[in-house]
């Protein structure tokens, strides 16, 4: 291997680096190399370069310690969890994560919603335990028809936007 393009995949294992950071050294260096030919870089180039470089500066000043390297987000296997405190943190973290979430969408979407999530402990219920009473009552009172009216709405909306996409998707594929 020549000393203008060094190897950047083999690095020491004390210091994580993500496959980005890698690729983007590797380009910096070819970069680099081209300018020490005195070659002129595209105006595209320098911008790109440019870009790269206050890239690599914010992320080595957010990344002081490699502990502080962001972990690549993983798909977790949905099983109880053994160890109890874990449990009761990860139940803390996502029933806020819900409670924030349907709250989102009844405030974007302007509509009636609750919720009762049973714990350990006592229910939380959102938005209070009145409030929820009077939905769960107005569902009630919502006869069967009506409810299954607007779920058959809901399926046929949900249909023909399944055939427009599908249409759309045979036309691309016909040949011209």
């Amino acid at each position: 291997m020549d000393n203008k393009h060094p190897n950047l995949f083999c690095v020491p294992q004390e210091r994580r680096v993500s496959f980005a950071e890698l690729t983007r050294q590797h380009e910096m260096a070819a970069i680099q190399a081209n300018n020490n030919n005195d070659d002129e870089i595209p105006k595209e180039g320098v911008i790109a370069e440019l870009a790269r470089q206050h890239e690599m500066a914010v992320i080595q000043a957010n990344n002081n310690n490699d502990d502080k390297i962001p972990k690549i987000k993983r798909r977790i296997k949905l099983q109880l969890i053994d160890d109890m405190s874990s449990m009761k943190a990860t139940f803390k973290k996502r029933c806020a994560g819900l409670l924030k979430k349907l709250e989102q969408i009844a405030i974007l979407c302007d509509i009636q919603a609750c919720i009762a999530i049973f714990g350990d402990k006592s229910p939380t219920v959102w938005p209070s335990v009145e409030e929820a009473k009077v939905i769960v009552e107005k569902f009630e009172e919502t006869p069967e028809p009506e409810r299954d009216d607007e779920l058959d709405r809901f399926l046929t909306y949900v249909d023909d936007k399944l055939k427009v996409v599908n249409l759309k998707q045979h036309n691309k594929n016909l040949p011209l």
